[in-house]
């Protein structure tokens, strides 16, 4: 059996565990009373929880130990991933490259060209800790332009 199945399988026999809950008491290691079923289903739970810590099962079998009020362990940590670590990309450079691929590509992508002649992004100094953001579009960085007609359309910058 491939060991992911193994997992669903030792997982889902330790939810059956704690869902049938019959059986004579014992007593556990903090001295509270407990079924045989559930000291085995949290040693099938913690098992999981210390073989994949932030995989699926791993997850779920520290939630289901919480949700019966026995304690998981350490919360596992979590290393940042390289790219995490890259400073910002400088809008010179993003614009260069731009300019290069409007000048091989611009025929094609009409974007690209509209790329090269981008201004940086306006902050307000009310604003200015959340410049940069990609999640709110600022009222700063809004743009009027002409469309058909004599409608304007509003362009949002996300910035």
């Amino acid at each position: 059996m491939p060991a992911d199945q193994a997992r669903a399988a030792r997982y889902f026999r330790a939810r059956a565990l704690l869902a049938a809950g019959t059986g004579a008491k014992a007593t556990g290691e903090a001295g509270e009373e407990q079924t045989p079923d559930r000291g085995e289903a949290e040693r099938l739970l913690r098992q999981l929880v210390a073989e994949d810590p932030l995989g699926y099962y791993g997850l779920q079998a520290r939630q289901r130990l919480l949700d019966v009020g026995a304690d998981p362990g350490p919360v596992p940590a979590l290393a940042p991933v390289p790219a995490e670590a890259n400073p910002p990309p400088d809008f010179a450079a993003t614009r260069a490259t731009f300019e290069a691929l409007a000048g091989e590509f611009g025929w094609a992508f009409p974007a690209l060209a509209r790329g090269a002649r981008s201004t940086p992004p306006v902050c307000s100094t009310r604003r200015a800790a959340s410049c940069g953001s990609q999640s709110t579009p600022t009222r700063a960085s809004t743009g009027s332009i002409a469309a058909a007609g004599s409608r304007a359309t509003k362009i949002w910058w996300w910035g």
